[in-house]
């Protein structure tokens, strides 16, 4: 056998060195494949989802769409109330003086405060701001039914959201003798208010 000569060790030296540089350029490309992968499957990960989300938001708007002639009808009709709007004062003493009118109560006082928040209402919620107008009134009348039709006239005539948080009905004592025929044998109170909604108040 033919002893390996200086030569041999220098030409077997360039090949493992060849070798060596092929495997790291094959691992480097190794590498690089499945870096390129990752990142590939990254980006489709975020479309996919970017694709979700836009089809979530098509949903809703086309659900909003199909809604919109329901909210444009409930909109005309608190529009027509009233209820979008500010305080009409003097409406509002009209309608008291009106209904009291039609219905035959006597002796109808009333006190109306200015406007404040309507704390219950969540106010400030999107822009929207609901304000009240609190009313106590008291009156005396023939019988009950008097003044549940009083209200109602209330509620369907003056302008916002009329609102009744309690009434009292006590027999009416006068401070003087009692008239023999006393056609208004009944003293009632009672406290509300007029709300109204309205943008950036």
């Amino acid at each position: 056998m033919r002893p390996y000569a200086k030569s041999d060790w220098t030409y077997l030296r360039h090949s493992l060195l060849l070798f060596l540089l092929c495997l790291l350029c094959g691992a480097a490309m190794i590498w690089l494949s499945l870096t390129f992968l990752q990142h590939t499957q990254s980006a489709l990960e975020q479309a996919r989802l970017l694709l979700a989300a836009s089809r979530n938001r098509l949903e809703i708007v086309q659900d909003e769409s199909a809604r919109l002639p329901v909210y444009s009808a409930r909109y005309s009709e608190l529009s027509s109330q009233k209820i979008l709007s500010g305080e009409n004062r003097l409406d509002l003493l009209e309608s008291l003086e009106r209904a009291g009118k039609h219905h035959k109560l006597r002796s109808l006082r009333y006190n109306i405060t200015p406007q404040e928040a309507y704390l219950h209402a969540g106010s400030g919620k999107q822009g929207m701001n609901s304000r009240i107008s609190k009313l106590n009134l008291q009156a005396e009348l023939i019988h009950e039914v008097q003044l549940l039709d009083f209200l109602s006239t209330l509620r369907a005539e003056s302008n916002g959201l009329f609102v009744v948080t309690g009434c009292t009905l006590e027999p009416n004592t006068p401070s003087g003798p009692l008239p023999e025929n006393n056609l208004y044998p009944l003293h009632a109170e009672c406290n509300g208010g007029w709300i109204t909604m309205q943008y950036g108040l």
